[in-house]
């Protein structure tokens, strides 16, 4: 729960926060298994058809981890460039680079669609 969605479209208005997830097997559904979701808003709804596509918009547990660790007052803060590229069907590439030249890179395990 506290997780973002959003369906049909990536540019879609349907959507909103999660409140719960339901499926037959109540700790996990496999890709293709129908589940039912409960909405913070029910009227985002509308539109919304069965096989849509949905997609995560927010992440609550990595928002709250993020913010724990962004207050860190003992860390210190840099501006960055941040570099994307990809194509379809392919992962994602990150690359984020410092003032002082050092860069970082990572790969997504999901291919971009």
């Amino acid at each position: 729960a506290g997780d973002g969605v959003a369906f049909g479209a990536a540019s879609s208005e349907a959507g909103g926060r999660l409140w719960g997830v339901k499926s037959e097997d109540a700790s996990a559904a496999e890709g293709g298994e129908a589940v039912t979701l409960e909405l913070e808003d029910a009227s985002k709804l509308v539109g919304v058809r069965v096989g849509d596509l949905v997609w995560r918009t927010q992440h609550g547990a990595l928002q709250r981890q993020l913010k724990g660790l962004l207050s860190d007052t003992t860390a210190g803060r840099a501006l960055v460039d941040v570099a994307l590229d990809g194509e379809i069907g392919e992962p994602l590439n990150v690359t984020v680079t410092d003032g002082r030249g050092r860069s970082a890179s990572c790969v997504t395990e999901a291919v971009l669609q």
